[in-house]
């Protein structure tokens, strides 16, 4: 693998792993739809004793581990919500929000990190619930735009009477499903055929 010493990567969570995160949508013990011998870097191995189906803690580990051996975890600046992406003639300007109580737990920043950490412009402003936050902009010659398929859930809003259960927390998407205890003793319904839909039920 090339060094990042010219690259950088600007992560809006807290952690590796998006999807597979600590902070993710895939809630604790879900499992992976592949299995392990599929869902893998042909150039870094699943630990021994891995189950061919991974749960999401075990998928975030491995991940994790990667980006470890391959110096990929001292690239990426965590915390960071890109608002803003433009074309120049000289390549891509970027503009993001910067967390701080989730950059600070960042690793060290590389060459490529600190200066997008500090070019061009850095202003002081704080982001609902007293929150830290800065305004940062850098300019790159080649951007890769990896938000995923899954950041946003897609609730049917035209359903009868769904909007006014969601306001009121009694429905979620699965992306927010962390365990069954909250429905435990009542009576549920899962629209949706599909893996957590599925998954739900067992």
């Amino acid at each position: 693998m090339d060094t990042c010493v010219q690259r950088g990567c600007a992560g809006r969570g807290s952690s590796i792993g998006g999807l597979w995160s600590k902070e993710g949508a895939a809630w604790p013990q879900m499992r992976t739809n592949l299995s392990r011998f599929t869902v893998s870097f042909s150039d870094f191995a699943w630990a021994r004793g891995i189950e061919d189906f991974p749960a999401k803690e075990q998928v975030q580990e491995y991940l994790e581990a990667y980006a470890q051996h391959f110096g990929v975890a001292r690239c990426i600046r965590f915390g960071c919500k890109v608002v803003h992406v433009q074309e120049t003639s000289t390549g891509f300007r970027v503009v993001w929000h910067e967390y701080s109580d989730i950059a600070a737990h960042s690793s060290q920043p590389t060459a490529a990190t600190a200066a997008m950490a500090t070019e061009d412009e850095a202003r002081a402003d704080h982001a609902g619930e007293g929150r830290a936050m800065e305004i940062r902009e850098a300019h790159c010659d080649h951007l890769v735009v990896a938000s995923g398929v899954f950041s946003e859930g897609c609730v049917p809003h035209n359903l009868p009477g769904c909007e006014k259960l969601l306001k009121a927390g009694v429905a979620i998407h699965s992306s927010r499903f962390r365990g069954g205890a909250t429905f435990a003793g009542g009576h549920e319904a899962v629209v949706g055929a599909s893996f957590s839909g599925t998954t739900f039920p067992g």
